[in-house]
């Protein structure tokens, strides 16, 4: 153990060089230079740095402690600066840790020099361990206008990154079903919706969705899900939306009425006369889309 009992003895004992080893059993008591060793001389710098930051607002301008920063590379990356504190007093003390020695001296002093002369930060420690997966939100859902959808769920929640607190945006869309930078522009954020889960209400046009999260201290929502779409159907004919049976597209195709089929396909344009199922039609572009009660709609 290592006792420096007022600043006179700070000042004697520091800075300490040497190598990165255990402390001797027993006590030392305001050693001085007689005593060298370059972690604990790093460790008394961090704890005196968070000490002082926890006990003083105006002790730096960040709003987050010290304590709670993220590591931002090397062995320690990702992880907090009061973690790396506490691995580096167990190692000292000779208890079990996963870190040698060496590794923690480098980051400690990486993390003491990141605001070296006090005066400007460097780039090792950031305030945001942001998500590392957006989760996934289900499903897609389909109807006719003022179709009012079940609400979209969490099938898995954003997850990764620290342990602050999980902040979430949805986003929606009637022009795009991707969100990238090109496209970023023809989604809009939805008021109030901050959930895992939302329910849109009724829509009357395609509409897709993404969700979005972040860490708690992060700025960018870097977590997206899945998109899911909610499509409005045309042509419905006031039909309950599950008789939609299904849409394929008709390029240069002969249709012709099918004994099969309930419903015959009539053009009253046509010349001449027209009798189902004998005679067929060329059709040069369009869309079929067939209800399950047997009608269809050519578009």
């Amino acid at each position: 153990m290592l006792k420096l009992k007022n600043t006179k003895a700070v000042e004697d004992f520091l800075p300490s060089g040497s190598t990165p080893e255990i402390l001797p059993a027993g006590t030392l008591t305001n050693p001085a230079g007689t005593y060298k060793n370059v972690l604990v001389g790093q460790v008394v710098a961090l704890t005196l740095n968070i000490k002082f930051d926890n006990y003083d607002a105006t002790f730096g301008s960040s709003t987050a402690n010290l304590k709670n920063l993220f590591i931002t590379a090397g062995t320690f990356s990702g992880k907090s600066v009061q973690f790396l504190l506490d691995e580096a007093n167990k190692a000292l003390g000779g208890c079990s840790t996963t870190y040698t020695l060496s590794d923690i001296n480098d980051v400690v002093t990486s993390v003491n020099e990141n605001y070296d002369d006090g005066t400007t930060s460097g780039d090792f420690l950031s305030c945001c361990n942001n998500v590392t997966s957006g989760g996934t939100i289900g499903s897609n859902q389909s109807g006719c206008s003022s179709f009012d959808p079940t609400a979209l769920t969490s099938v898995a929640n954003p997850s990764g990154g620290g342990t602050t607190a999980l902040e979430l945006v949805w986003l929606k869309s009637t022009t795009s079903s991707v969100l990238t930078t090109n496209t970023q522009s023809q989604w809009t954020i939805i008021a109030g919706a901050n959930g895992l889960s939302y329910d849109s209400g009724p829509l009357t046009q395609t509409t897709y969705f993404i969700r979005c999260s972040r860490r708690a201290g992060c700025t960018d929502y870097v977590g997206e899900s899945n998109v899911i779409a909610v499509t409005i159907n045309a042509n419905c004919g006031g039909k309950d939306p599950i008789c939609l049976s299904r849409k394929s597209p008709v390029q240069n195709s002969s249709l012709c009425g099918d004994a099969n089929k309930s419903y015959g396909m009539w053009f009253n344009d046509l010349k001449g006369s027209v009798t189902s199922p004998s005679q067929y039609f060329l059709v040069k572009s369009g869309e079929l889309t067939e209800f399950c009660d047997g009608t269809a709609v050519l578009t």
